[in-house]
């Protein structure tokens, strides 16, 4: 090549960097937008990379990591103390554990000697305490999941629904905190949060009525029942032989034989009155609400939403009404 040819390459390329150099500060140079990065080409009016940006329930979380509150230690020293603090306990039940709300529950304990009413206390996730990482390759933080904790029923009365009155707990009485609910709704709908009692174990017996942890099936034992003297010989025998808490089911099998609870049985009708009358939940209310015992020491509480917590690196956090610390665990 010769030397005029070479010079005149070299003047052609150096004219056209600086054609470049001119065009790219013309288009703001090191001040454009796209030299600084992340995720926006301007970041969202008032906000900041440290913004909260709301709930990453979508899946597209990939990663976390911790902040500092996460430290339990270091979050109980600086927190404002309730009164109720080291006096009422949580615990995780099946918060780490379960995978369906109506399966994920936490346990309030009252260890104090005073009765304590736990209504408007607020429970609170831990998703405000970590950064997640988002598929763009930021971290960014999410806010926290509070749920308040609501009224109930003392005594659960599905003929009288909106009869509710705060949740209190009993020295060493505790509450069941289940994130969801109680789907079924036939023949009984559980639509309020109540105390257990001798006759809630019917309730379990009902097919396909769900709770955890298991109610206890402590009913009132059928050969104690009252009027079971006067009863025919035959449903007389009938009677002392079924087990607690269970409500017979009387029904015709294809032949149009009678049938109790699958088996061909022929009973009286005085009988099955009788049995249909005392023997269920609403039954056993009618002839045993104002038995001594008759109240339970817990509470079922239904949140009504969907599944708070995480299976590990959770915290659970329980306030009082003023917003003061109850108590705190980490897994």
């Amino acid at each position: 090549m010769a030397v005029g040819e070479a010079k005149s390459d070299l003047l052609w390329v150096i004219g056209m960097v600086a054609l470049l150099a001119i065009a790219w500060f013309v288009t703001g140079g090191p001040g454009r937008p796209a030299a600084e990065g992340g995720p926006f080409i301007r970041p969202p009016e008032g906000t900041t990379l440290g913004d909260t940006y709301g709930d990453l329930d979508d899946g597209k979380s990939v990663g976390w990591r911790s902040n500092s509150a996460d430290d339990p230690d270091q979050f109980t020293a600086t927190a404002t103390k309730s009164p109720y603090y080291g006096q009422v306990r949580l615990g995780k039940g099946t918060a780490q554990s379960a995978d369906k709300p109506n399966d994920e529950y936490v346990t309030i304990e009252n260890r104090s000697k005073n009765t304590v009413t736990i209504s408007g206390w607020s429970l609170k996730n831990g998703d405000d305490e970590r950064s997640h990482l988002t598929w763009a390759g930021n971290y960014i933080n999410v806010k926290a999941r509070w749920v308040v904790i609501p009224t109930g029923q003392v005594v659960l009365n599905p003929a009288l629904p909106t009869n509710l009155a705060p949740i209190t707990l009993a020295p060493g009485e505790q509450a069941v905190i289940t994130t969801g609910r109680v789907i079924r709704s036939r023949p009984i709908a559980i639509d309020s949060s109540f105390k257990t009692n001798i006759c809630t174990g019917y309730l379990a017996d009902l097919p396909g009525y769900e709770f955890e942890p298991s109610l206890s099936r402590e009913c009132p034992a059928p050969r104690d029942e009252p009027g079971i003297n006067s009863l025919p010989e035959d449903c007389y025998d009938y009677v002392r032989g079924l087990s607690r808490c269970h409500a017979p089911e009387f029904d015709e099998n294809a032949d149009g034989e009678d049938t109790v609870d699958g088996r061909v049985m022929k009973l009286r009708s005085v009988c099955e009155d009788y049995i249909e009358e005392h023997f269920s939940y609403e039954g056993c209310l009618k002839y045993h609400l104002g038995d001594a015992n008759f109240l339970g020491d817990e509470w079922r509480v239904f949140l009504r939403t969907g599944e708070l917590w995480r299976e590990s690196r959770e915290s659970i956090t329980l306030y009082d009404n003023a917003g003061r610390l109850v108590d705190r665990i980490t897994y």
